[in-house]
């Protein structure tokens, strides 16, 4: 069974939708699908945001750690 998958929108995007829509008329009445230009799973969208970060995803160092008990 394929991962589940979504695209993503980046926030600048939907920014300039909402513009436009609260500032013209060209969107009355429409009602505009936003979508991004490829279907991501989680687990890619971690190994990009560890890239992006400097952090690969298979990194070693530990994520977090317990305090020691006691």
């Amino acid at each position: 069974m394929a991962a589940p998958a979504r695209p993503l929108i980046h926030e600048a995007d939907t920014a300039a939708v909402a513009v436009r829509a609260l500032t013209t008329d060209t969107l009355i009445g429409a009602r505009p699908l936003l979508t991004g230009p490829e279907l991501v799973t989680q687990e890619r969208q971690t190994a990009l945001s560890g890239e992006a970060i400097g952090r690969p995803s298979g990194s070693t160092r530990p994520r977090w750690t317990r305090p020691p008990s006691g």
